[in-house]
Formats: C-alpha cells, structure tokens, sequence
C-alpha cells in the first residue's frame, strides 16, 4: 500500500479493529478524542466488526457518545440471519468475554501477534531489562500462569500444613478422649458385673433366708397345731372359778348371819345372866324358861357347829380354787406361748412375702442388667473411634497431598516445567530469528539464553547490537518480529489477519524488503492469512506482490478509501 502520511491509515486499519473488539484505541486514546477533530460537529465513533472463531460468527459494535458502549452479538441462525445479544453488564466484562472466552488471548498479545505497530513494537534489544524481557515471554506465552499457580500451590502447601497440624492435635484430643472413654467403659462394664456378682449373691442370701423363714413358718404352724388348749377350755375354767369365788361368798355370807345371830343371842343370854344374879333356883329356872335360857345356849353351839362347817366349806373352796388357779395360769400360759407361735408365724410370713418380692426383683433386675448389651459409652466409643480413624484418613490424605503440592510446586518453580517451556521456546525463536535473518540476507546470528540475554556472532566474531547499522538492526528486528508472530499464532492465537503498521518504513534498504514481502507472501499462502502492510514506500507495491491496494485519501480532514 502507498499512502499518504496523515491520512488516517492507521486509525482505519488498526484502531478500527482493535476499537470494535476491546473498545479503545491502541494508543488507549480518551474516548472523547477518538472522534475526528476535523468534523465541524460533533459526530458518533462507531466501530463494527464481524469476525468468526472457531466457526461462530460474531459481531463486535463499540460506540462513543459521551462514553464508551459496546453490544456483542452471536448468530444463531445464518439462514434467517439471528443474533443472540451476549452483551455482558458491563463494557469492562463485555471486553473480558471477548478476551476469555472468545479471542483467548489479552489486548497485549493482540497487539503483538496480530496488529504490529512501528511504533507499539517491542525491542528486545534496546531499552528493555532482563525482567521486563522475561515478563513479556510470559504474558505472551501466558508463562505467568506458573508464578500463579506456584503461588496458589505454596498457599495451598501452608494451608495443608495448618489443616495438618490442626488434624494432629485433633487426633492427640480425640486419642486421649478414646482413652478416657476406654477407661469408662471398662470401668462401667466391671461396675456391671460387680452389680451382677452382688445382685447374685444377694439373691443366694435371700433365698437362703426365705428357707430359713419358711422352715419355721413350719415350726411354728407345727406347735400351733400341736396344741390341745382351746379357748373355750379356758373360758370354762373361768366360769367355775367364778362359781366357785360366788359360792365362797354365800358361804361367807352365812357365816356372818351365824356370828351375828351369836353375837346377838349372847348378848341376850348376858341380859339373862344379870337377872338371875341374886335369883333362887327356882326363880332361875322360871328365868330360864321364861327365855329359853338353855336353848339359846343351845343355838349358839348349832350356830358354831355350823360356822365350823361353813369354814371348812371356804378352806375347800379356796383349796379347789388354788387348783383352778393353778390351772388358768397354765392354760394362760399356754395360750400366750401360742399367740406368741402365732405373732411369730405371721411376721414370717410377711417377711417372706417382703422377702420373695425383693428377691423377685433382685432376679428380674439380675436378667434385665444381664441382657443389657448397650452400654452408654459404647455408641460414643464408637463415634471417636471412627472420629479418629477418619482424622488418621486426613493426616494421610494431607500428608499425601502436602507431598504432591510440593512435586507440583518444584514443577511449577522458576527451575520447574517453566524453565523446560522457556528453554523450548528459547530454542524455537533462535531457530526462526535465525532463518528469517537468512531470508532476509544478514550474514550473522541472533543467539537467546535461557534467561533471555543475547549475543551476536558474526563472521568476525561475537559483537554487540549498537556494532550493527541501523539496516542491520532493523533485519534483526524485523526477524525476531516475526519469530514471535509464528511462536504466537501456532499457540496463543490463531488469526487470518495480520496487520503490519509501518514496520518497514525506515532502516531497511530494498532488498531486504523484497527478501520480507517474498517470507510474508509465503506465509500468507501456506497460513490462508490475509497480510495488511501498511507503509509509505512505493517500492513496496511494486511487482504486483499484492492482491489489493488500498489507497487513504485524505481531503478536507476526512479519509477516503481508494481499493485497486
């Protein structure tokens, strides 16, 4: 292409494109100088752009009205001609989409293996620090994933190894509570058969006892029943001794009647014997008959004879009660020994009774506490037993883990697979420097380490790069430009389209164009990528190398496309 310098070929060709997909400029221009300043108004910046990946077809619009705003779309029907709208909230996760799941590649490899600015491009070789060298690799190549991942690794090894520890001391508590359960339940099954030992023994002493009770149940229901005393013999002994007390009384009775008839006829016989005193016989004797002297004297000895009689009456009585006394005391006694056999016999019985219900109980606690299997701790044990196991189960699995993060994290280490991919990539991009520097004709090599310093080797030896002319240079430049686009698209990104913004405008002789167009022709055919130069030389449209020429007119502040 041969245009004119200010005509906006850039902002067209670049800035279109790169505005649509990630809504800024390349140079990242305030949206509110995006516009052409040479409008007499205002105007709307709009950009739209319909591209395909992966065989999806999709449609970027970015616009600049006051502020930036962006619509993707989706075509979900190429017959009917449907878009899904998958604009995203924001033009901040609009633009991440685009990137993530998309395009797979940030606005910086973009820039770099797609749109190649003269301006915008990278020089290893001037200006820029071993690190500044090494991060650009990484971004590209996108080998930072490796610092994230040994980062989220050494996190992952330090949190482990907190989870480890913590686990440990877990597994030190849970051991001695399995412990101290170990020792309750023991304690507890020991208590158990105590129990069972003593509730047995117990249960052997109370029926011992209710043998012992029930051996002088019979006793004493044998001497009750041995017995011939009755009550009703007793209660006969007491009514003849009241016969008997009744007819000592009567006899009593009499014999008091008896000393007071005495009593009274001797008072009368002393009444007659002081009248007889100075008395003859003869009026003695008519005394004496006159009041029956001789037969009062006579009443008092029948009157004695029969106090005599009732006496030995009373001496028999007493004697026959002494005997009936005698009798009743015995018989009493006798009764009492059988109500005591009796007392005796019914507190037997109820200490059996009391006796055969506790024992009863004693045997149904016996069988209940012997087919008791739960014992309380058993389920506890159980769970800190398994609690322990599956800790143990953590401290493997952590220890397991600890040990792979660590292969992962020396994996993942500078000296890791890291070093192994740089050293690959390394080799690759000193092999394409080296052959595009022979395409292009420059007699000297370009020589990466791993730690991406370089040499320079030519026939005189080895030099530096401010030894080279600017033509030399920008050969070198120019190679390692595009060994890094062939590094890129045959991993990061895969693109139809490259553009080249001014990148052989300055320091490069004719030649060495030629040998350039000659490798991008080449690589347009075998890739199926459309190549875009952009450039002010007019050599560079000579020999009819390209398929089209588009010519920027600017007139008036407005660009115009003129397409041969």
């Amino acid at each position: 292409m041969e245009l004119a310098t200010g005509s906006g070929k850039s902002s067209i060709f670049q800035d279109g494109i790169v505005f649509a997909l990630f809504g800024k400029t390349l140079k990242n221009t305030n949206n509110q100088y995006i516009a052409n300043r040479n409008c007499d108004k205002k105007l709307e910046t709009y950009a739209k752009l319909t591209f395909v990946v992966d065989n999806q077809r999709y449609r970027s619009e970015c616009k600049v009205t006051g502020c930036c705003q962006m619509t993707l779309l989706k075509q979900i029907n190429s017959d009917l001609d449907e878009w899904e709208d998958i604009t995203q909230s924001t033009v901040v996760k609009t633009r991440q989409y685009i990137q993530d799941h998309i395009l797979g590649c940030s606005f910086d490899i973009f820039k770099s293996s797609v749109i190649i600015s003269a301006s915008e491009c990278v020089n290893f070789y001037e200006g820029m620090s071993k690190n500044a060298k090494r991060n650009y690799i990484e971004n590209i190549f996108n080998l930072n994933c490796f610092g994230n991942m040994f980062n989220t690794i050494k996190m992952d090894i330090n949190e482990t190894k907190k989870e480890l520890s913590y686990t440990n001391n877990e597994i030190i508590k849970t051991s001695q509570q399995l412990e101290t359960l170990k020792t309750k339940y023991e304690a507890y099954e020991k208590n158990l058969q105590q129990n069972l030992i003593d509730i047995k023994q117990s249960i052997i002493e109370k029926t011992e006892q209710i043998k012992q009770i029930q051996e002088n149940i019979t006793k004493y229901k044998n001497l009750i029943e041995s017995s011939n005393i009755s009550k009703e013999e007793l209660t006969s002994l007491k009514v003849e001794e009241k016969q008997l007390l009744n007819n000592k009384e009567k006899v009593e009775r009499e014999i008091d009647k008896a000393q007071y008839k005495i009593e009274t006829i001797q008072k009368t016989i002393e009444e007659i014997s002081s009248i007889k005193e100075g008395l003859c016989e003869n009026c003695i004797k008519i005394v004496n008959q006159r009041y029956n002297f001789d037969k009062q004297v006579k009443s008092i000895e029948v009157l004695n004879d029969l106090i005599k009689k009732d006496n030995n009456v009373i001496i028999e009585i007493d004697n026959k009660h002494l005997e009936l006394i005698d009798k009743i005391k015995k018989l009493e006694d006798e009764i009492d020994i059988i109500k005591s056999n009796e007392n005796e016999l019914y507190k037997l019985k109820v200490s059996l009774q009391s006796l055969s219900n506790e024992t009863k109980n004693e045997v149904n606690h016996y069988k209940s506490m012997k087919e008791q299997t739960n014992n309380p701790f058993t389920e506890l044990l159980d769970q800190t037993k398994e609690s322990l196991s599956k800790l143990k189960e953590k401290v493997l699995l952590y220890s397991k883990n600890v040990k792979h993060l660590e292969i992962l994290k020396d994996v993942c280490s500078e000296n890791g697979v890291k070093r192994i991919i740089i050293k690959d990539i390394v080799k690759i991009l000193n092999s394409l420097i080296q052959k595009y520097l022979n395409e292009i004709g420059a007699d000297y090599l370009v020589y990466f380490d791993e730690s991406f310093d370089f040499k320079f080797i030519t026939i005189n030896g080895e030099c530096e790069y401010s030894s080279f002319s600017t033509g030399e240079r920008k050969r070198i430049q120019i190679s390692t430009i595009l060994a890094f686009i062939d590094l890129i698209l045959n991993g990061k990104l895969n693109s139809n389209i490259l553009i080249l913004d001014e990148i052989l405008d300055e320091g490069i002789d004719s030649v060495a164009i030629k040998n350039i167009i000659s490798i991008l022709k080449r690589k347009s055919t075998e890739t199926t990528q459309s190549i875009f130069i952009i450039s002010h030389r007019s050599e560079i449209a000579e020999d009819n190398v390209f398929d089209h020429v588009i010519e920027v007119i600017k007139e008036n502040g407005i660009s115009h496309l003129n397409i041969n």
